[in-house]
Order: structure tokens, then C-alpha cells, then sequence
């Protein structure tokens, strides 16, 4: 898999800003190279139907959590909160699942962990309803932190690393983490016999992970296993604040 196809989608969560949502769950524990991601710099990858738009990597691209370690740093930013959360649970949407026609079409049941990945075919996928539950969260920098940082960036650059203004990079500002979810997914076709025994087969293993068939065409699996899970990722072309100046 590109790593542009890392996501089944990206949506708008209401009130809070554009996500990508990830195909397959991360383990994200307090401490975790995916719980550090917000305030580090990924890697910019092709996403979309025609590779049009970008989207961040998710694998740290240079120290973790670099941007905050020297905004934190900047005269008088010392006490300032720089990284806030709020609770989504409650929180449910349906989004049209998109992928690149004939680029990985096949992948894993959309957020399902790695334990429990059945493959798909995505071309075959047309929506998924997404309804995140108890101690999901989205983690993120408001917004004005980054665009004020980088005023101060610009001024003396050279006492920075290079990576906050390179421009195959992106600075990741807002992670979603779950720790119960649901995703129904809508095919345009039935599911088949083979993928019903399949996630009868997951759903024999236990631990809080199931699959169930909800009509012909629509199947949903819920994880409540009691553990966190990057589910979704936001970054910004942050090395373009620089050239504002």
C-alpha cells in the first residue's frame, strides 16, 4: 500500500477541521511514537482520486513533537498550552469512502485494527457511517499557534532545524484517538459468503472487536477493546507560513 492510501477518506469533523481517516487503527498508548504525532513533521504523500492533493505520512519524518519543543521555546511562549482536547464521543457521520481508481483497491475493512483487518475491495465501497464512542478524543494545536510561531521563525531561521521550512514536509496539528468505534460500511454490491465466514471468524476470537452484517450490502465492525487508536490525522504545509512574511 502507497502511502497515500493509508486513508479511506477525508472528512470535515463539525466544528473542528479536516481529517484524514486511516484504513487500519494504530495503537496509540500515552507516549507512543502515533500519540507523538501532533507537533511532529511527516512526510507529504499523493492523495486522491488523480494523486491532486496532499496528505501527511505517518511515520515521524525528524525528532517527535519538534515544532512544539521550540515554539516552547520562544520568549514568552514558555507557559502557553499549546495542545488542547476535546471529547467526540457521541460523534457519528457518514463520508464517501474515496480511492485511487485501480491504485490499492484492495485493503483492509475500513478501521479495523491489525488484528481483525479483513480485506475489501474499495473500489466495490461507497460510504461508511462513523460513530465514535466513549473516550475518543480529538487531540490538536489551535489553530493561530502555528501561523504566530513561524512569525518568530522567519526572523532568525538559521537558529532552526531545516525541516521547519521544507516543503516535502508537513507539521501534523490534530490526531483523532479512539478507544470505542463503530464503522458501517456501505458497498455497492453484497458482501460475499467468503467475507461473512471471515468476520465470523474474527468475532470467534472475542477481545472486543466484532464484526456484524447489517443488511445485503452494508456490514459495520465496532472495536471496544479498551485500547487508544489513531483513527485520524490533520497537518498543514506549515514551511508556507514562512513565505507569508
Amino acid at each position: 500500500m502507497s502511502r497515500g492510501e493509508n486513508y479511506f477518506t477525508r472528512g470535515l469533523i463539525k466544528g473542528l477541521g479536516k481529517v484524514f481517516f486511516l484504513k487500519v487503527l494504530q495503537e496509540a498508548p500515552a507516549g507512543s511514537p502515533p500519540r507523538r504525532l501532533v507537533g511532529s513533521f511527516v512526510d507529504e504523500v499523493d492523495y486522491g482520486l488523480f494523486s491532486t492533493r496532499s496528505a501527511p505520512g505517518l511515520e515521524h519524518s525528524w525528532d517527535p513533537e519538534y515544532f512544539l519543543k521550540v515554539a516552547k521555546a520562544l520568549p514568552g511562549w514558555g507557559e502557553r498550552e499549546l495542545v488542547l482536547e476535546t471529547g467526540l464521543a457521541g460523534f457519528t457521520q457518514r463520508y464517501k469512502i474515496e480511492t485511487r481508481a485501480g491504485v490499492d483497491a484492495k485493503a483492509a475493512f475500513p478501521g479495523a485494527p491489525v488484528s481483525a483487518g479483513i480485506e475489501v475491495d474499495y473500489s466495490r465501497l461507497q460510504s461508511a457511517t462513523i460513530t465514535m464512542g466513549a473516550g475518543s478524543r480529538k487531540i490538536y494545536i489551535p489553530g493561530n499557534f502555528i501561523p504566530a510561531a513561524y512569525e518568530k521563525f522567519v526572523e532568525e531561521p538559521g537558529n532552526y532545524d531545516s525541516i521547519l521550512f521544507d516543503d516535502d514536509n508537513m507539521l501534523v496539528d490534530q490526531i483523532v484517538v479512539v478507544r470505542s468505534l463503530a464503522v458501517e460500511v456501505e458497498s455497492k454490491s453484497d458482501f460475499t459468503a467468503d467475507f461473512q465466514a471471515k468476520a465470523a471468524r474474527v468475532n470467534d476470537l472475542g477481545g472486543g472487536i466484532s464484526y456484524s452484517r447489517k443488511s445485503e450490502r452494508k456490514f459495520e465492525i465496532k472495536v471496544d477493546d479498551g485500547k487508544d487508536y489513531l483513527f485520524a490525522i490533520g497537518a498543514v504545509e506549515a514551511d508556507k507560513f514562512a513565505d507569508r512574511r
